[in-house]
């Protein structure tokens, strides 16, 4: 059985499309957990209402104060019945055979310990292509193992549809740092990756999605200003985890951040663990790449 979760915050206007999605599953052989995370509008009412309704899936409610997503997914995972765990956010949508999709390539890597999850591709709501890229494939394949941190390399590009073991993301739960209400998904990938564990990616769509401007994609860099303890964290991991090339990338990103919340570099550096001077010379390269990439596709 998979476990959906859904960490959701005043969605009470869009959420319906999601239920929608799941109630048109052709396989209805999953839970469905959502954690209402301090909603101010008629959300949990719109998720009591649904509970109630006789979908042929179970229907697990939970309400919390507002602690940001990566605490919801970590309260869902908790409760999880299912061997994976499907984090599907409340303002996206399955397709018709997602669950289906995900059932049977669960049972392709049953009894891989090296696999900690597969992953099918998201597509646009309002258009049919897909999210970022996926490399090209010898015929008769339709899938490539690959570590979340090798992506780049594999042509992986853009958002995916992780689907993770159950036991591994209690192994591997998010980081809470007190009073900060956000933190990337990709440090708890990040962290699996690095201790060796691959991702079976399949070439389907099988999520769709359309990026809001409430969302936390258009919102990311106002995010890690207010949660700076639980950035410089991700940051941290992102330079243990990846090639030298994006801890250019990372460190640069962080002074950026550190710079608009009002630290020098030595600060910043301090609370990174980071020599000052290093910082500085990668912000400065960090600059200079995005001008460039401005330059040759603007």
């Amino acid at each position: 059985m998979i476990s959906v979760i859904t960490p959701t915050y005043n969605r009470g206007y869009i959420i319906d499309n999601l239920f929608n999605s799941l109630k048109n599953q052709t396989s209805h052989e999953f839970e469905w957990i959502v954690i209402d995370d301090g909603s101010s509008d008629n959300t949990y009412d719109k998720l009591k209402s649904m509970a109630g309704e006789n979908v042929g899936f179970p229907i697990t409610v939970i309400r919390q104060q507002n602690r940001g997503k990566h605490y919801a997914v970590n309260v869902g995972v908790s409760k999880a019945k299912g061997n994976f765990v499907f984090i599907v956010d409340s303002d996206d949508i399955l397709t018709p055979d997602a669950i289906e999709s995900v059932s049977a390539w669960a049972k392709e890597v049953e009894g891989m310990e090296h696999i900690a999850a597969v992953s099918g591709l998201i597509g646009y709501i309002k258009r049919p292509d897909a999210v970022g890229g996926f490399p090209m494939l010898a015929e008769g394949r339709h899938y490539i193992d690959a570590k979340y941190t090798d992506q780049t390399a594999s042509f992986l590009q853009g958002d995916k549809a992780e689907v993770y073991k159950t036991e591994i993301l209690r192994r591997y739960p998010f980081r809470i740092f007190e009073g900060e209400k956000f933190l990337p998904e990709s440090t708890v990938w990040n962290k699996i990756a690095h201790d060796g564990y691959y991702i079976r990616w399949y070439d389907k769509i099988i999520y769709r999605c359309e990026y809001l401007e409430d969302g936390l994609t258009n919102n990311v860099d106002r995010l890690f200003v207010d949660n700076f303890k639980g950035f410089a964290y991700y940051i941290q991991i992102r330079i243990m985890t990846h090639p030298l090339s994006d801890r250019m990338l990372a460190r640069g990103l962080y002074c950026k951040i550190a710079r608009r919340k009002g630290l020098s570099f030595k600060s910043a550096g301090e609370l990174l663990g980071e020599n000052y001077v290093l910082l500085a010379l990668n912000f400065y390269a960090y600059k200079t790449a995005k001008v460039l990439k401005k330059l040759l596709h603007g």
